[in-house]
C-alpha cells in the first residue's frame, strides 16, 4: 500500500487541518491546508512535504499510522517539512 487507511488519513485531516496526497520519495505532500486550521496557522503550505511527524520519520503508510496515532491526546505536535529542497521544524498546535 501506498497510503494509510481512510481512519488515519480522516484523522491527519481533522487534527492537521490538511489533505496529505500520495507519498513522495521523502515524506508526504500536502496537497491542501484549511485557512482556519492549525497547519495554516504553523505555517504549513500547500506543496510541503511532510517528512516528519513528532519524531518518527515517515518511510511509508505504517510510520505514517504510527505517527498520526501518537498524536491523540496531545497538545501540539512538532512536525518537520521539506520546502525548496530545505528542511524546516514547525510546531502545530492540535487544541
Amino acid at each position: 500500500r501506498k497510503f494509510p487507511d481512510a481512519y488515519v488519513i480522516e484523522l491527519a485531516r481533522s487534527m492537521l487541518g490538511t489533505q496529505l496526497s500520495e507519498r513522495s520519495q521523502a515524506g508526504y505532500r500536502v496537497a491542501k491546508v484549511r485557512t482556519d486550521s492549525a497547519a495554516a496557522r504553523a505555517g504549513i503550505q500547500r506543496g510541503d512535504i511532510v517528512v516528519r511527524i513528532g519524531g518518527q520519520i515517515l518511510t511509508g503508510p505504517d510510520e505514517f499510522r504510527r505517527a498520526v496515532l501518537g498524536l491523540r491526546g496531545k497538545y501540539r505536535a512538532l512536525l518537520v517539512v521539506e520546502r525548496g529542497g530545505r528542511h524546516y521544524p514547525v510546531t502545530v498546535s492540535l487544541l
